[in-house]
């Protein structure tokens, strides 16, 4: 073996620890064995073409003279870190964790819930929450609808619902509001079927505390022209019935609602874009892409500087395009469909928003769009993973091929929007 066990493996010969992407090696802290260990990965990387990320590897060390760290330091480059270090959220460190140790994930596990509008579990951006009494017919799944909802134009399946007590009170899908139009099958206790949410959860009281059962429509409480309801003991109570006065149930089937209108959707999901770009842009609309400035936040320890400019904090806002790496892309790509680009995120989304899709000029502006954010992210993400580096003409050729061949291959559908959006394109 060229590199010796850490003092407290060596009985169960444990070396190394691997999560995702990340690793943990244990040895026994001399020299020799950091340096052994080093050209081991050297080796891998030579027969996989895996490199491990040497700016974003540390050493932590117990026991040695700080000559002794000093000179692992020198040898290799990487950063001396102390412990209690943070994890994926977690606190590493060598004793027991304490509960002060842990309060730090706590309070982000407590804003988590508490930002939640509804307490449900994520599929495939279906929220579900599931109850052992409720089962889904997937055999009984429908062509999927459109609508224009969660993530501006998504597309949803409807199903048909079966619960086996004949309650669908605890089966929900995507997260919808039920609204109520006679109240025969709008849940009163846990249908969304106000803006006050989950009834149980706003009055803070079950079904038993009010005398209305548990299976309790919107309708059976209406009779005689008036809500059969008890007499209020709280303010939200009367919040409640102040809000019921606004509601008058006709004959019309309820319905479910699926969502919010967003004004950014026509621009994210157009005809004919490249879908992995349309979901990228979808995820930096939302700011929900993995950049520095995120990564910080979340606990972890990295450098703050943008990887293509190495002279800014990297944020989404800086990426597109304050950054003079992607500006000098974007300024020279988005002209070609037409457009005077703008340098702010926020800039660029009103100028997008102006645009009109069906458009052949509409709809080029937002395919150079989309594509300048995928492969100025690929970019990126080369540069950190992979320690690949193209230039600012490499990737704007690369790019306008793309684009090329897209405009290309709406030839068959519509040859004329093709030929428009191609002469556009190389003029």
């Amino acid at each position: 073996m060229r590199f010796s066990y850490h003092l407290n493996c060596a009985s169960s010969r444990l070396t190394h620890l691997c999560f995702a992407d990340d690793l943990l090696i244990f040895i026994d802290g001399s020299l020799e064995s950091v340096q052994a260990v080093l050209q081991v990965l050297r080796e891998f990387e030579a027969r996989s073409g895996l490199a491990v990320s040497v700016h974003k590897t540390s050493f932590f060390a117990s026991g040695l003279s700080s000559a002794e760290t000093d000179a692992i330091q020198v040898s290799t480059g990487m950063p001396l870190g102390s412990l209690p270090v943070c994890y994926l959220g977690v606190p590493l460190c060598t004793k027991k964790l304490t509960l002060l140790n842990c309060e730090g994930l706590l309070q982000q596990i407590k804003s988590k819930f508490s930002s939640w509008s509804s307490k449900a579990l994520s599929f495939a951006g279906r929220n579900i929450e599931a109850h052992h009494t409720a089962r889904v017919s997937w055999s009984e799944v429908t062509k999927p609808k459109r609508e224009g909802g969660l993530a501006g134009s998504v597309w949803v399946a409807w199903f048909k619902e079966e619960v086996l007590n004949g309650d669908l009170s605890n089966l929900w899908i995507t997260t919808p509001n039920r609204r109520a139009s006679n109240g025969l099958s709008c849940r009163f206790w846990t249908d969304n079927w106000s803006h006050f949410g989950n009834m149980r959860e706003f009055l803070q009281l079950g079904p038993a505390s009010m005398g209305i059962a548990t299976s309790a429509t919107l309708a059976s409480l209406f009779t005689n022209n008036s809500w059969r309801l008890p007499p209020t003991r709280s303010e939200r109570q009367v919040q409640l019935h102040a809000h019921l006065t606004t509601i008058v149930l006709n004959n019309d089937d309820d319905f479910y609602e699926w969502g919010m209108y967003v004004s950014w959707f026509r621009f994210i999901w157009i005809k004919g874009g490249i879908p992995r770009h349309s979901f990228l842009a979808w995820l930096f609309v939302l700011n929900r892409c993995p950049t520095r400035d995120r990564i910080i936040d979340w606990g972890l320890r990295t450098s703050p500087l943008c990887l293509l400019c190495n002279s800014a904090p990297e944020s989404r806002d800086h990426l597109y395009f304050d950054c003079p790496f992607t500006w000098s892309i974007w300024s020279s790509l988005a002209p070609r469909s037409g457009l005077n680009p703008a340098r702010s995120w926020s800039s660029v989304l009103a100028q997008l928003g102006s645009l009109r899709p069906q458009t052949p000029r509409g709809r080029l502006t937002l395919l150079c769009w989309q594509a300048c954010l995928y492969w100025i992210w690929t970019e990126r993400n080369a540069r950190l993973h992979r320690n690949i580096f193209r230039s600012v003409e490499g990737i704007s050729r690369l790019i306008d091929r793309q684009i090329k061949d897209r405009l290309l291959s709406f030839r068959s559908s519509n040859p004329a929007a093709s030929s428009t959006m191609m002469q556009q394109w190389l003029s």
